[in-house]
């Protein structure tokens, strides 16, 4: 999977021991997967080495914890790495989470089943970098984290665990884009977890090889996959479609807009067609909200949004705007 760009992480010492009976393990990984590396030295996983990018939260989070590492400059430095050291001096296994960086096809063939990888969806479902954002816009409630063995070809591997994840945060109302990092840090954790226990049961797993006749591959959300069709999109879509992108897009009164936040509205209005905007009040002590109904009755508070042409200007709907002109406009296919 893709790393996860991580801008403000400041690593703690993690004090657990590491358990007699675990297999010290290369790990590779970058952005969340510094979460996956946490989670891995507290279930008591021996890390004997971090590989990683220049100040990456994996490297900062290494040299805090005192975990020997080499911080990878560009592809070529991973494979002279990997080339010079291998799964020697005492490393038993690598681990790979959260990273673009590829493992060569020499060492993937030297050291067949020794490499193990996380991914975020049920493989072979979802392949590529964009598994969860991929199971969002197919409308899924949830998926799941697996540990599979890596060779040459993308995320192809035989399955080694499963472990089922949730596509919802808790308590979470308005809907932006921090939410699809909220979601990849959690399968951080849960990949840690589910990791750890591949480690310490590997030798009684018996690996499921994928079913190619299944496979479906992710990709990065494109703007045709993020723009709502009022007349056919309901409430719960259109969620999907912000979780999973961070925005949406349609046109508002012949202008281009981009809607960077979205609230969950649990309220009633009179009956209007789909894309219109109103202003309602949801509850009496809270202020008006502009929102706008879906194709099946549902309410959206319009939280942020923004012009999408050259200048762009960033409108935040935060209740304070009441302009009459807003009432009954209708949101149009963009």
């Amino acid at each position: 999977m893709k790393s996860i760009f991580m801008p403000d992480y400041y690593p703690e010492k993690v004090s657990v021991p590491h358990r007699k009976d675990s297999p010290t393990i290369l790990f590779l990984g970058s952005g969340v997967g510094v979460y996956t590396l946490e989670t891995l030295l507290e279930k008591g996983v021996d890390v004997g080495k971090v590989l990683s990018d220049k100040n990456d939260p994996v490297i900062k989070f290494a040299r805090t914890n005192d975990i020997p590492f080499e911080v990878l400059t560009d592809k070529k430095s991973l494979d002279k790495s990997l080339a010079d050291s291998g799964l020697e001096m005492g490393i038993k296994y690598m681990v790979v989470a959260f990273t673009d960086h590829v493992i060569p096809k020499n060492f993937t063939e030297k050291y067949f089943a020794k490499i193990i990888g996380v991914h975020a969806s049920n493989l072979p479902l979802y392949r590529g970098g964009y598994p969860i954002e991929a199971a969002l816009l197919d409308g899924k409630k949830g998926t799941s984290i697996v540990t599979y063995l890596i060779n040459e070809g993308l995320d192809k591997g035989a399955v080694l665990r499963k472990a089922s994840f949730s596509l919802t945060l808790p308590k979470i109302y308005v809907i932006d884009g921090n939410y699809i990092q909220h979601l990849y840090e959690n399968a951080a954790i849960k990949a840690g977890e589910l990791l750890a226990k591949t480690l310490f049961d590997y030798e009684r797993i018996n690996p499921r090889e994928q079913k190619r006749s299944e496979a479906t591959y992710s990709h990065k959300p494109k703007k045709e996959d993020l723009t709502i069709d009022w007349q056919n999109h309901t409430r719960e879509h259109v969620i999907n479609m912000m979780k999973a992108g961070g925005m949406v897009y349609t046109k508002y009164m012949g202008h281009d807009i981009i809607i960077c936040g979205l609230e969950l509205v649990e309220a009633k209005v009179r009956e209007t067609s789909p894309g219109s905007i109103t202003i309602i009040t949801p509850d009496k002590d809270k202020e008006r909200k502009i929102c706008i109904t879906t194709k099946d009755g549902g309410v959206l508070g319009l939280n942020e949004v923004k012009f999408a042409e050259k200048q762009l200007q960033i409108i935040n709907l935060n209740g304070y705007i009441h302009n009459n002109y807003l009432l009954e406009q209708k949101l149009k296919l963009g």
